[in-house]
């Protein structure tokens, strides 16, 4: 009987160390799902912000290259070396 009871608790045991072993596995199961999804909102984090950093630049080169048409249109004379190479010395009479 004593061989019997011991057999019992020892299987008992053993489930039990199962069991505590199907709780880990599914925790990690969840725990590795949580940081997937993470990871993932990290990347489409990182992506967004580069596609804002890309505009920004698009939009601040428009602005400056506005900008300098608008300072050629009005002073032309000072537009820069290569505008005023291009119109020749400046006339004297």
């Amino acid at each position: 009987m004593t061989a019997t009871l011991e057999k019992a608790a020892r299987l008992a045991h053993r489930i039990g160390q199962l069991k505590d072993t199907g709780k880990v596995t599914s925790l990690l199961g969840v725990w590795q799902q949580r940081l997937s999804h993470q990871q993932a909102r990290q990347v489409q984090q990182r992506q967004r912000r580069q596609e804002v950093w890309e505009r920004q630049q698009q939009l601040l080169q428009q602005h400056q290259r506005r900008q300098q048409a608008e300072r050629e249109e009005l002073l032309p004379g000072l537009a820069g070396p290569a505008q005023a190479q291009a119109a020749g010395p400046p006339a004297l009479f």
